[in-house]
């Protein structure tokens, strides 16, 4: 079980349900498309595209210890297709 949780310049919105993944880089790709969803919509609605990339997913197991973190602008330049996913791990 994982969770992304959004944190934004004045936001932290908390992933309540979480997803269950067979491991952090499926999680990690998950968290990449639905980045790269919120930037589309971003951009399809007109509100700001530089807040939709200052947002990051901050990943975390089902204890609450963040695993990765996934910087929307980022996401926003992977290929899924060409790359393994891959996740960048915590500090």
């Amino acid at each position: 079980m994982f969770y992304s949780h959004i944190r934004s310049e004045q936001t932290y919105v908390e992933d309540p349900e979480g997803g269950e993944y067979p491991s952090l880089d499926a999680a990690w790709r998950d968290a990449v498309l639905s980045a790269k969803h919120i930037i589309g919509e971003a951009l399809r609605t007109g509100t700001s595209l530089r807040c939709a990339l200052s947002r990051t997913f901050e990943i975390t197991d089902e204890e609450g210890r963040q695993v990765a973190v996934l910087p929307f602008a980022e996401a926003a330049e992977m290929d899924l297709r060409s790359e393994g996913g891959g996740s960048s791990a915590a500090g």
